[in-house]
This record gives C-alpha cells, sequence and structure tokens, in this order.
C-alpha cells in the first residue's frame, strides 16, 4: 500500500539536473504505467528494489529515481549510528562570544604534562548555508 510506504515525503539528497550540484527533491510516489500497475518490482534488499519513484526537484520539474537510488542516496546522509549529516555548502558569518575559549587558553594539560588542544564550539555562533536547504 502507497500510504504506507517509507520513501513517499522524504526529501532526499540527489544530484542536480546538471549533475554538478546535489538538491534536495521530496519524493512524492510510486510511477505507475498506463494501466495503473507499478513500474519495477519489489524486493526487500532496497539496493534490488526496482520501483520507480518520482521526486519534486526544487526548481518544480519532477525526475525519476529507483528505490536503490533513493536507498542509496539516504544512507549517505547519516552516520554509523543513523544521525543525519548536514552537508554543508558554505559559512555565510560568524560572531565570537564572550564563552568562547581564546588560542591562549586552547590547550589543556594532562596528568603528564602533555598539552593537548580543547575541541569545541562553544561560545561561537556560525551561521552556514546547508545544501538544499
Amino acid at each position: 500500500m502507497e500510504a504506507l510506504d517509507k520513501y513517499i515525503r522524504v526529501k532526499v539528497l540527489v544530484p542536480g539536473e546538471d549533475g554538478e550540484y546535489m538538491v534536495f527533491a521530496k519524493v512524492q510516489g510510486k510511477k505507475r504505467d498506463k494501466e495503473g500497475n507499478l513500474v519495477g518490482s519489489y524486493n526487500a534488499n532496497p539496493m534490488l528494489n526496482s520501483h520507480v519513484y518520482k521526486l519534486k526537484m526544487p526548481d518544480g520539474h519532477v525526475a525519476e529515481y529507483t528505490t536503490n537510488q533513493i536507498a542509496e542516496s539516504l544512507y549517505s546522509q547519516v552516520d554509523e549510528d543513523g544521525y543525519e549529516t548536514g552537508i554543508l555548502d558554505e559559512i555565510t558569518d560568524h560572531h565570537r562570544g564572550e564563552e568562547a575559549i581564546s588560542c591562549d587558553d586552547g590547550f589543556t594539560k594532562t596528568i603528564q604534562g602533555v598539552q593537548w588542544p580543547v575541541i569545541t564550539t562553544k561560545g561561537w555562533d556560525i551561521q552556514s548555508d546547508v545544501i538544499g536547504q
């Protein structure tokens, strides 16, 4: 049943029309032939599933992608724990707040006296563009 399809209404990062940039497209539904039958065949393994989906691109046109193309794109957008990883296009602005660690205070010492850099973004406000959003 298409209403229970896990891909419908999902935003997926796919190559844009020019192939140079990635864009977010929204899965609208499965493609059907003239008789109303679904195009492609189902397999529980998404990489072997060949159903064809209609994706609405940012410019409004509809492109067709197979289940395995969508699954591959979705898997590339998450880390090993299943968390979505944003794709940073560029940092558009930044601001250093009062809580930010200065370069002079940017190190900590271990008990053995070895210095290690402090890795944190505390006190920094970063504005960025994420691809497709």
